[in-house]
């Protein structure tokens, strides 16, 4: 894969691959951290009563079983329910019927933070994987995720947060947003049944952020869908400069101001190391 934008949230790409009409899924990614950058990575998934079905939950199930179906899709280590829940996800179910699956991973550092959610996991052996237009083989849950802590004193540090959300590359039909519906087929209906949550809460607050919303005075939230692959930033000043990591925000040649600037922070990138 090359270095352009890719970031996955690969439960709720499972569910697209098998979604059927009108089905709903929902992925959060939520991450907190302190000033010391000790905190949490909570996973959410919420499924209506199609897409449970086409996971193959029965609406109804003992929420018991469930977990245990749903468990061998966590095969990396450290992944515990919240709270007091035994396993390493907790399940429960709304009085609407939706299906809402939970996870979390504790992180010690941001270099933690950065490496759990920017670890590649497979996409080939999802069902259905070779009908998605341009879907990656593999992709993490945030892409060309950076977030540097400042060295102020007190509560508020400064930091510098910038990723990629979405499914798949830029300039490629998973991030060509409702040009995905003018085909049909499977590649719209990932587009109207997905959605994605990003939420990142920060020593300090949001600072100056481009959030679609802002939840409690500090958490960030991003709500893209399906096709969709924003730029997520936050920065308060106090943190390193974001310029560092431009050169690898994006990786393909396009004739968007922001992409050049991109590409040419990788060439200069190579060229030092080169030298």
């Amino acid at each position: 894969m090359s270095a352009a934008a890719r970031a996955a949230a690969v439960v709720a790409i499972l569910l697209g691959l098998l979604a059927v009409g009108g089905c709903t899924a929902r992925l959060t990614v939520d991450a907190e951290i302190d000033r010391e950058g000790v905190g949490r990575v909570d996973v959410t998934l919420a499924l209506d009563e199609e897409a449970q079905q086409a996971l193959g939950f029965t609406p109804g199930r003992d929420p018991v079983a469930v977990a245990r179906q749903i468990a061998p899709w966590l095969d990396e280590p450290g992944w515990a329910a919240p709270g007091e829940v035994g396993g390493p996800v907790a399940v429960q179910r709304e009085e609407s019927g939706m299906l809402v699956l939970s996870t979390r991973h504790a992180v010690g550092s941001v270099a933690e933070l950065q490496a759990l959610l920017s670890a590649r996991r497979s996409l080939e052996r999802l069902p259905r994987h070779d009908e998605v237009t341009d879907l990656p083989r593999g992709a993490p849950l945030v892409n060309a995720l950076t977030v540097k802590l400042g060295e102020r004193t007190g509560d508020f540090p400064g930091f510098d947060l910038f990723a990629r959300g979405g499914v798949g590359e830029l300039l490629q039909a998973t991030c060509s947003g409702d040009r995905l519906l003018r085909d049909g087929g499977l590649d719209a209906l990932l587009r109207r049944s997905v959605e994605l949550r990003y939420r990142f809460t920060l020593p300090g607050g949001p600072g100056e952020t481009n959030a679609d919303e802002i939840r409690g005075g500090r958490t960030a939230e991003w709500d893209p869908l399906y096709g969709d692959c924003p730029a997520i930033s936050a920065r308060s000043g106090g943190g390193s400069s974001s310029t560092l990591i431009n050169g690898v925000i994006l990786g393909v040649a396009s004739a968007l101001i922001l992409l050049v600037l991109g590409l040419r922070g990788l060439r200069g990138r190579r060229e030092r190391r080169a030298a």
